[in-house]
């Protein structure tokens, strides 16, 4: 594909075909994401999808609170109004390509967002990137409203679809729980049965690991009272 430089940065021509070009099965399209303030390379991806659809997903996730660069330049974007042009750059059954393209366009000076040195995540994040994340992370801690933030964005991808919310099990019940549930849960641990009888030496038996207690007297009472009964 011819290439055009203007300005110090590598540009590619536009193809005859537009964004809703449809692929072969066995092929990908790499494509562009630009800036449509000053019409810079920003993002490098690839995708089987149509073009118009992949640059949706991307809208949609930056949307959500998705945490990457591309995301936050997303959201800077569409806090102005614009969105930004998705261009085909090549049709190719090489995923690898993608990452040719990423170093091509970054020593041309091109600032992109991608955080990964490409071919699908397979190779990960490059070594500076893992070094910068991790001096980022080192004794941080999450505000609330980053929590809230991020909870609130869960909830909007599963009302969307775009995420599966987890599947309830028989019996079990996803918060919020009730003030009577709270209050029974933050009760401190009995230390008598419903008979009277304490919880304590030969009296207190110990089952499953000693996550269910019960009382041995009553153990007692509720044997001699089936054996009455088979008695008759």
């Amino acid at each position: 594909m011819p290439i055009i430089y203007l300005s110090g940065a590598v540009r590619p021509e536009l193809p005859a075909h537009g964004i809703g070009y449809m692929l072969t099965p066995r092929h990908s399209m790499i494509y562009l994401l630009t800036d449509p303030r000053d019409g810079g390379i920003r993002y490098v991806g690839i995708t089987k999808r149509v073009l118009s659809t992949r640059l949706s997903a991307h809208l949609s996730a930056a949307r959500l609170g998705e945490q990457t660069h591309r995301a936050a330049w997303l959201r800077v974007l569409m806090g102005l109004g614009l969105r930004p042009r998705i261009i085909p750059l090549e049709d190719t059954d090489d995923r690898l390509r993608e990452c040719f393209w990423i170093a091509a366009l970054r020593e041309a000076g091109n600032d992109l967002v991608n955080t990964t040195t490409g071919g699908d995540g397979s190779l990960g994040f490059s070594a500076e990137t893992r070094a910068r994340i991790r001096a980022a992370g080192l004794g941080r801690k999450p505000t609330a409203a980053a929590l809230a933030a991020q909870s609130e964005g869960i909830k909007r991808s599963w009302q969307s679809g775009l995420r599966k919310p987890p599947e309830r099990k028989r019996g079990y019940t996803l918060g919020p729980y009730s003030p009577e549930r709270r209050a029974k849960m933050g009760r401190p641990p009995r230390t008598h049965c419903t008979r009277g009888h304490e919880y304590a030496g030969d009296n207190l038996v110990l089952r499953r690991g000693g996550a269910e207690r019960s009382c041995r007297a009553c153990e007692r009472l509720r044997g001699q009272a089936v054996k009455a009964r088979k008695r008759g």
